[in-house]
């Protein structure tokens, strides 16, 4: 599953880097670099929403 995961946060920082004007070659090159860092960002941040859900329970 985590290779599932950082695919999916590669492809969107992809998506984001091209909206901003990289060239897709640029924009696949910068989210290999930083994929590992958005899916540690995005499952602290699903983290962070499960733990309020939890709490407001």
């Amino acid at each position: 599953m985590s290779k599932e995961l950082w695919i999916a946060a590669y492809d969107q920082l992809i998506e984001e880097y091209i909206e901003e004007g990289l060239t897709e070659a640029q924009a696949e090159a910068l989210a290999e670099e930083r994929a590992s860092d958005r899916l540690r960002d995005n499952l602290a941040d699903m983290g962070d929403y499960l733990h309020d859900i939890a709490k407001s329970n």
